[in-house]
């Protein structure tokens, strides 16, 4: 499950590893905080993804319970995994992308588990750091694939509305692609005006076809200087948007 806006992403984590965990949630004990998995797609199994860019990402999680807001972080000292009420050192972690949602996470923290995984015991389910990058330290972020039609529809209605011109616009993708967490699209759009001239009836001021491509990451927000421009002739010129407000749009209400 996935929402996002231009300043937050709200994602769940399922487990991947081959064990009876698989696609269980990462969880907290809303009592005692303790990190956990559970089966069922609870309170404590959202989590808010702050992106701090190049890939590095935190993780507060958003359960009912005094822990809400606190950040995933690890023991220094011992590498156990636990919530800290500070963005501190543990709390920042290295997300990499192995296509198809499918993501691992290495701690940044400066202690000896640095660029360790988060992982979990195939036997008992419970959270851990791994040297290596095993079966049980990938995981799942939220699934869009199930929304494509959505997604797509919101997409040309965004493109339409931000990069035409014209009381007549249209715009149609021709190509798009899911890599990984990152969206790639080919949309072309048609700018038009028309008006209605005595006798003459109506009349075309301008009809302008052009093609508004680019990548956008879905997950983690792309920096506000990331941007998807048109340049095409009068009476549309340069148009741009960034990448995060578009990611944004066609996200919405997921």
């Amino acid at each position: 499950m996935l929402t996002t806006t231009a300043e937050l992403t709200t994602v769940t984590l399922q487990n991947l590893g081959e064990s009876r965990f698989k696609n269980w949630y990462l969880d907290i004990s809303g009592s005692t905080g303790d990190l956990m998995l559970s089966e069922q797609l609870v309170s404590g199994a959202y989590w808010k993804l702050d992106d701090h860019g190049d890939g590095i990402v935190s993780f507060q999680n958003l359960g009912e319970s005094r822990f809400k807001n606190w950040y995933l972080d690890i023991s220094g000292s011992t590498g156990d995994l636990m919530l800290s009420e500070q963005l501190v050192s543990g709390a920042y972690w290295k997300l990499d992308d192995h296509g198809d949602g499918t993501v691992s996470f290495q701690n940044l923290g400066e202690s000896r588990f640095k660029n360790w995984y988060l992982d979990i015991s195939g036997s008992s389910g419970n959270l851990m750091l791994s040297e290596q990058l095993v079966s049980g330290a990938y995981w799942k972020l939220p699934d869009i694939s199930s929304k494509i039609d959505e997604i797509k529809k919101r997409l040309e209605d965004y493109i339409k509305d931000n990069f035409a011109v014209g009381n007549k616009r249209n715009a149609h993708i021709e190509e798009f692609e899911l890599r990984g967490i990152v969206l790639y699209f080919k949309v072309r759009v048609q700018s038009k005006e028309e008006k209605r001239e005595p006798v003459i009836g109506l009349v075309t001021v301008y009809s302008l076809t052009y093609h508004v491509e680019g990548n956008i990451n879905l997950i983690i927000p792309d920096p506000d200087k990331i941007e998807i421009c048109v340049d095409a002739p009068w009476p549309v010129n340069k148009i741009c948007r960034t990448g995060r407000d578009i990611a944004a749009a066609i996200l919405m209400s997921q």
